[in-house]
C-alpha cells in the first residue's frame, strides 16, 4: 500500500465527519467539507479527498443493497465504479471514459471496458472493478 499523507488524512477526516451520524447524514459528507476540514489540499491531491468520500458513499450503497433497500441496477453499478481508478489518468474510470457499457441482469453484472486500453491497464482496471463489488454476492464479468 502506498503511504500518501493526503489519502490517509482525507480518509481519517471523512471517518471523523461521519461518526455519530445516521446513514442519511453520512451520505451528505461532501468533498468540499473534507477539504475544508483539512485546511485545504494542493490541487494535485484533491482526488485523495474524492476517493475518501466516494468510498464512504459506496460503502453505504453496498450496505443498503445487502439489506435489500437498494436495487442493483446500471445506475448502482456506475456509482460503485467511481471507486475504480484509471491508472494512466488518475481518475475514476467513468469520467475517464474507460467504461463503454454496463449490463445488469439480476445478480449478474457485466462491465465493458474501452477497447483502447493496453493489456496491462485493462488487467489492472478489471481487478479494481471486481474489487468494487466484493461482498455483494454478484457475478461480475469484465471484458
Amino acid at each position: 500500500m502506498l503511504r500518501c499523507a493526503a489519502k490517509i488524512a482525507s480518509t481519517s477526516v471523512t471517518t471523523q465527519l461521519t461518526k455519530g451520524k445516521t446513514l442519511e447524514e453520512a451520505k451528505s459528507v461532501s468533498l468540499k467539507e473534507v477539504v475544508e476540514e483539512l485546511g485545504g489540499l494542493p490541487k494535485n491531491k484533491v482526488h485523495c479527498a474524492h476517493l475518501a468520500t466516494s468510498g464512504l458513499k459506496a460503502a453505504i450503497m453496498k450496505y443498503e443493497a445487502k439489506r435489500g433497500e437498494r436495487d442493483i441496477d446500471a445506475d448502482f453499478v456506475r456509482r460503485l465504479l467511481a471507486g475504480a481508478l484509471d491508472p494512466e489518468k488518475g481518475l475514476n474510470i467513468i469520467p475517464a471514459k474507460r467504461v463503454e457499457g454496463v449490463d445488469v441482469e439480476g445478480r449478474r453484472v457485466r462491465v465493458l471496458l474501452s477497447k483502447e486500453l493496453d493489456p496491462e491497464a485493462r488487467a489492472t482496471m478489471a481487478e479494481d472493478v471486481a474489487g468494487v463489488f466484493s461482498g455483494l454476492e454478484v457475478e461480475v464479468t469484465v471484458k
